[in-house]
This record gives structure tokens, C-alpha cells and sequence, in this order.
């Protein structure tokens, strides 16, 4: 199931063209040679129209990629960057929405797309080019064949790095795409829809034929990262749900749920959970943990526990008896989770906890409860956090002890929490979840928050730790000395103001 805000070519059945003579004649219109030597003629539009296909090439030009540009023999440095400057020249990749997460794909691909300073041409400089000759002097995409530098692909030094078009994909769905277009879906769509654009464009000129079925598999990531992108986005903002805010107001004397998004009145904000006004724990915590020992096979010790660990609390408000009885924080737990097995309450019983009202408060009614299975993981992402890779759990006082997703078991050993049914429908097997769980010292365990929700291809690539990278060089300032203490606070822009002496 495709959303059609996804961008995805097919064949042209249709095409009406005006020729580039009659369009620059046309009042206030530019011709295409006035706007730059790679300019596409403006009927061709942008080339990430849903019915657009590349016209056909005539036989000359066949036979010279095939035989000069793309052929087999050349090194795949050479072909790819060829490929990319092409592929460049023949879409109009124009805007900052558009050019941003093309040249971030390429970045974690190890291509350099920063601009040339200094290297810029004119008009009179490239008039009498061919057009390889253009494109080769106006692109700004390389691959290097020699002194890359750390941050990118160097086919001198290939050490560390693998042709693997169906990871960098991953990578940069999975880990970027969401970050840099800030969850916006038609956003997304395009971005995706350009780099399905670009690998099938690889194809279509056989490119790279020896890394075709690796490209069939980066396209894959693709059609998967419409549906799963999404869904790990409306799980996360549908977090923590009826049952877990209960049991945080219920348990937690420190927590208060802020609703994201309040007054704003439009935006993805809408469909975030919020706490409304009548929200009664008491009675959602009673009610789910009821239905669920009935419906769900909760364990029945443990929801007695809770039953009457409820009912304390309501208690203690009223009376101020010591001997009342209330769980109390053991510990709070940051870790991640995979999620193994998913539980949905029947439609029947959604449909009948969804009628309950209770006196004046819930009036906007309960919502079904499932049970989440998950398993601990690891998530990369650049941290160090120590030799197993867990993230070490917070104290939540001075007697609690620290968890980490090692002493809490291993990838075997499951958890099981109850969440609202809403929520499990947009969670898939796989999914990874960063999160905050709270124990009980009564052995219970709910879910406090959710940080993150990662698809189950989730990949993280380290070239996102060279985003930012420079070469070192060498320091010629002099070293701190009796005679001048402060050399390292020596400022260069005096230098720079006045000359050296």
C-alpha cells in the first residue's frame, strides 16, 4: 500500500512538447541557453513527474556509454561519478528540500558534493564546450581516485569502505531522512522518490551491472520506508498511551505529562496523544488490568497486586492511616528493546471497552489494551556505551540498582508490558524502541516514555560521525612557557589585523 504523495516514475504514455525556439519567444520567458549550459527546456519539467520517461536515446548515444562511459572496464570510481553528473544534468533537482537529502544520500555514500570555491566558469569559458565538456567542468560530485581526505571515498585508500548501494540506502532512511525533513511526510516522499529516481536511473543505463541485484535491494528499502517510516511516527507520538500515563501518575510522585502541541490547533500535533481533562487513572489502571486478566492472559498475581495497590492509593488520599500500603519506585531503566510479538485486544472487545463511561470523568471513553513482547537490543548510534553496547540504567534513589540490558537478560529473554491497542496497530515485529521503564517493588514494570522508535532496518552508517570532520594540522603556535603562560590564548585574528612582524 503506496501513499500517493510518493514519487515513483513510469512509463510516459503521453507527450506534448513545444519547441525551445517558441518558449524563448514567449514574453518574459528565458531561453534555454540564457539559463546556464546544463538547463533542461522547460517542457521536460523537473523529471520526477509521476508519467515521465527519459526520451530515447539514438544509437550514437547508446553506443558511447555503453562503450566510453559506462563500459565494464573502467573502474567503478569512474563510471558512478559519470553516472551521478548525468543523472544530475538530466533532472532538475532544484531547492533546498530537494538538493538537501540528494546530497546527503551521496555524503554517507562517500561522495563529495560540497561546492567548488573558486572554480566557477563563465559564459564565454564554457560556449564552446561540448556538452561532456560542460558537465564535467560545472559538476561538483566526485569520487575521488586519490586524496579524498578522511571524509569521503578515496579509491587509493578504499580501506574501510564497501560498494553497498542497498546499505547507504538503509542508512539514510532509517537514520536521516526522519531528522532532516522534521517528520515531514511529503517531505519524505520526495526525497525518497528522488533516490528511487537516481537507482533505477542506474539501472536503466546498466552503470554498474555487477552491483544490479544490490541496487534491486536498495529499492527494496525504498517501497519498505513508505509504510514503516510512517508507522514508527504515529507509534512514537501515540506513546505512553491511557494505561502507561495511569500507571506514571498512579506510581511516579515526580511525573507530569505535558500535552505537545497545545493551542497550536493544526499540525501533526493533532493526532499526538493528549491527556484530557477528566482523565481518571484510577479507573483506566482498574478497568485494564480487569479486562486484561479475563481477555488477555495477564498474569492474575501480579493484577491482584496492582488491583489493591490502587485502591491503596485512592485510600491514602482520604485517610491518613500509616498503614496503608503503596508500591514504590525501584528504579528506572534506560534501555532498548526490539519488539518480538504483539498481542491486539478482538475488534468485539475494543468496541466494548470503547462504550464504558464512568459517572463524569472518561467521558470521551477507554480505550482496549494489548500486550507488547520485547526483547533487549542494541541500537547504534555513534556512542560509546561501554563494551557491551547497553545504555546503563538511572537510579531512581540511593538504594536502587543499576539495569542495563545485560543484567536484564539477554536477546532471549522477553518483557512483557501492557499498551493501548491503538498503539500496537502501528507497531510492527522488529521495530526498535529506546525507552524509559519503571520497576515497582512489588515486581511490576510499566512503560514511562518513549524516546525513539526505529523500523526493524534500522542502520547506522559511521559516516555520519564525518559530517562534521576536519583534517588536524599541525599547531605552529608556541607551547605555554615561563616567559609566556598564556601562548595558547594567543588570538590569530591580531595577526591577521596587523601582520607579523
Amino acid at each position: 500500500m503506496e501513499a500517493n504523495f510518493f514519487l515513483k516514475p513510469h512509463q510516459l504514455t503521453g507527450f506534448i512538447a513545444t519547441t525551445a525556439t517558441a518558449t524563448a519567444t514567449m514574453a518574459g520567458k528565458k531561453s534555454t541557453a540564457s539559463r546556464g549550459p546544463t538547463a533542461l527546456p522547460k517542457y521536460r519539467g523537473t523529471g520526477f513527474e509521476e508519467y515521465y520517461a527519459d526520451p530515447p536515446m539514438t544509437a550514437e548515444e547508446a553506443r558511447e556509454e555503453k562503450e566510453n562511459i559506462y563500459n565494464p572496464s573502467l573502474p567503478f570510481v569512474e563510471r558512478i561519478q559519470a553516472c551521478i553528473q548525468r543523472f544530475r544534468s538530466r533532472r532538475r533537482i532544484s531547492g533546498s528540500e530537494a538538493t538537501q537529502p540528494f546530497n546527503q544520500y551521496l555524503f554517507l555514500g562517500g561522495v563529495d558534493t560540497s561546492p567548488r570555491l573558486f572554480g566557477g566558469n563563465t559564459d564565454q569559458d564554457v560556449q564552446d564546450m561540448t556538452p561532456d565538456e560542460r558537465r564535467t567542468a560545472t559538476a561538483t560530485d566526485v569520487v575521488y581516485n586519490s586524496g579524498g581526505g578522511s571524509r569521503f571515498y578515496s579509491a587509493d585508500d578504499p580501506e574501510g569502505w564497501d560498494v553497498d548501494f542497498a546499505g547507504v540506502v538503509a542508512g539514510f532512511l532509517s537514520e536521516n531522512l526522519a531528522a532532516s525533513t522534521s517528520w515531514d511526510y511529503l517531505r519524505m516522499g520526495k526525497a525518497i522518490g528522488i533516490i528511487e529516481n537516481f537507482l533505477n536511473y542506474v539501472l536503466q543505463h546498466d552503470v554498474c551491472p555487477e552491483y544490479a541485484d544490490n541496487i534491486r535491494h536498495a529499492l527494496s528499502y525504498c517501497d519498505r520506508a513508505k509504510i514503516d517510516l510512517p508507522l514508527t511516527h504515529q507509534a512514537l507520538i501515540s506513546f505512553p498511551g491511557q494505561f502507561n500515563l495511569a500507571m506514571c501518575e498512579l506510581f511516579c510522585p515526580d511525573f507530569f505529562f505535558i500535552n505537545e502541541g497545545e493551542g497550536e490547533g493544526e499540525g501533526d500535533n493533532l493526532a499526538s496523544f493528549k491527556r484530557r481533562d477528566d482523565f481518571n487513572p484510577a479507573a483506566v489502571a482498574k478497568l485494564a488490568l480487569a479486562v486484561g486478566v479475563v481477555h488477555m492472559g495477564v498474569d492474575k498475581v501480579k493484577a491482584g497486586m496492582m488491583l489493591r495497590a490502587v485502591d491503596n492509593i485512592e485510600k491514602a488520599k482520604t485517610t491518613d492511616e500509616a498503614s496503608v500500603k503503596v508500591p514504590k519506585v525501584l528504579g528506572e531503566e534506560n534501555c532498548s528493546m526490539e519488539v518480538a510479538d504483539i498481542h491486539r485486544a478482538p475488534k468485539s472487545l475494543c468496541e466494548a471497552i470503547g462504550g464504558i463511561r464512568v459517572g463524569d470523568d472518561m467521558t470521551y471513553g477507554f480505550t482496549a489494551m494489548g500486550k507488547l513482547v520485547l526483547r533487549p537490543c542494541i541500537i547504534q548510534d555513534g556512542y560509546d556505551h561501554g563494551d557491551d553496547g547497553s545504555i546503563e540504567a538511572t537510579k531512581a534513589n540511593d538504594g536502587a540498582d543499576e539495569r542495563t540490558d545485560v543484567e536484564a537478560g539477554t536477546s532471549d529473554v522477553l518483557h512483557t508490558f501492557i499498551v493501548d491497542d491503538d498503539i500496537l496497530g502501528r507497531l510492527q515485529p522488529g521495530f526498535k524502541m529506546q525507552l524509559c521503564i519503571v520497576h515497582l517493588d512489588n515486581g511490576v514494570s510499566f512503560i514511562k516514555q518513549v524516546r525513539s522508535i526505529f523500523v526493524a532496518w534500522h542502520t547506522f552508517l559511521p559516516q555520519n560521525l564525518m559530517a562534521h570532520f576536519k583534517e588536524p594540522v599541525a599547531n605552529d603556535r608556541p607551547a605555554p612557557s615561563v616567559a609566556n603562560p598564556n601562548a595558547e590564548e594567543y588570538d590569530e585574528s591580531l595577526e591577521k589585523s596587523f601582520g607579523s612582524a
